[in-house]
């Protein structure tokens, strides 16, 4: 059921972005063979950041979220391969990377990973568990994949709204609200901490930071960067606009 349901979130993806991409003056074959591109790109970093994580070692957790602190530069060069406004891109690529990993993520639900800590019977934690799963867990996955389809409606909307000319603020509304809100899941999650704070009284781990929560960050520092350099470039080809209607005026 695992590799089935990813299997269903590279087909969700891919058929997003070539129907998508019209809203940005893209063809459907220029939008398909740029979101294979940007699948083959995920792929590849995927596994070679889990590979790298453990030194070169193993293959460790694999998880998007590196890939996508990392993913602007890798767009950039597709899009001037492509001859796509780079801009344009990134908007259309924020909707369908996460809608991507909202559908990708219920497939933990079944394989049994990225859940959440154990809490002890008689706790708070697991009296809430309990109520919503019947275990001593947090139903973490699916809270996260409904998070992820929540940021997802808010992207489309705005685009939609903004009728697409939304000049890569997309981008930075997926990392700024995908960020923050996939950093608060992970002190949920019984994962490794890098960073261990103290020892959490309810449940089998450490309050702390894990490695996906630092990535987590850096995708909402990365989009909060993004958001200064894409209004600086938004004004100035304003200011350009401006000038060449003085001068034919």
């Amino acid at each position: 059921m695992y590799d089935l349901i990813q299997a269903l979130a590279i087909v969700v993806y891919l058929v997003f972005i070539t129907f998508y991409g019209k809203n940005f003056k893209v063809s459907k074959l220029k939008s398909f063979l740029l979101g294979v591109a940007g699948m083959i790109i995920y792929l590849v970093l995927v596994k070679f950041l889990a590979w790298a994580e453990t030194g070169f070692k193993s293959f460790g957790a694999e998880n998007g979220i590196r890939v996508y602190v990392l993913l602007p530069i890798f767009m950039y060069g597709l899009a001037k391969i492509s001859k796509v406004d780079p801009l344009k891109l990134f908007d259309m690529e924020a909707a369908a990377c996460v809608l991507m990993y909202g559908v990708s993520h219920l497939a933990c639900i079944f394989a049994g990973c990225c859940q959440g800590f154990q809490y002890y019977e008689g706790t708070k934690m697991y009296n809430i568990a309990y109520a919503l799963t019947g275990t001593n867990m947090l139903p973490v996955q699916l809270g996260e994949s409904i998070c992820a389809l929540l940021v997802f409606a808010l992207v489309f909307a705005i685009g939609h709204i903004k009728k697409y000319e939304t000049h890569g603020y997309l981008l930075c509304i997926w990392y700024i609200v995908f960020g923050a809100e996939r950093f608060l899941w992970e002190f949920l999650r019984d994962n490794y901490k890098v960073i261990k704070i103290a020892e959490m009284q309810q449940a089998d781990g450490y309050i702390g930071i894990s490695n996906l929560a630092i990535w987590s960050a850096l995708m909402f520092l990365v989009g909060i960067i993004l958001l200064i350099v894409f209004r600086n470039i938004e004004k100035k080809n304003k200011a350009k606009t401006e000038d060449k209607k003085a001068v034919t005026a």
